[in-house]
């Protein structure tokens, strides 16, 4: 029968701890220790309220451990990145000219008055400057 051949709705489907060590790999691009793995398991049962490895954990349970894991990947050097690509100077500040540059060779029909709009919201003090301070804070609260 075809119907023995389909997928399991989603909050059927089971995770099982080698499930979750692959999460684990995909999202912080490392393997967990096995403490790390024994600390996740036992998070993910208590969040299913089970007892039993053998039973697994709804899928349910099993995303929201990877929204945890999520939380604690540091975004610090990939904002230092695009902040690095942004100061065409080197100077450790972007000027209106860096950030239209920039923006304007992903967004080639965003229009200047919107890379403007854009450059004045990331600078806070209104100095013509935005320091990397003011652009992480800006970046850190569109990634949050």
């Amino acid at each position: 029968r075809s119907s023995d051949l389909s997928p399991l709705p989603l909050p059927e489907r089971r995770a099982f701890r080698h499930d979750v060590k692959c999460a684990y790999m995909a999202l912080l691009g490392r393997e967990p220790s096995r403490t790390e793995l024994n600390e996740l398991w036992k998070k993910a049962l208590s969040y299913g309220k089970l007892n039993s490895e053998e039973e697994g954990v709804v899928m349910a349970t099993f995303v929201r451990l990877g929204l945890d894991l999520l939380g604690k990947v540091d975004r610090s050097d990939e904002i230092r990145a695009v902040f690095r690509a942004f100061d065409r100077n080197n100077n450790g500040f972007l000027t209106l000219p860096d950030v239209q540059e920039s923006i304007s060779e992903v967004f080639p029909h965003l229009d200047k008055s919107t890379i403007q709009d854009i450059f004045f919201e990331i600078d806070y003090n209104r100095d013509g400057r935005v320091t990397y301070l003011e652009f992480e804070r800006l970046m850190r609260a569109r990634i949050d």
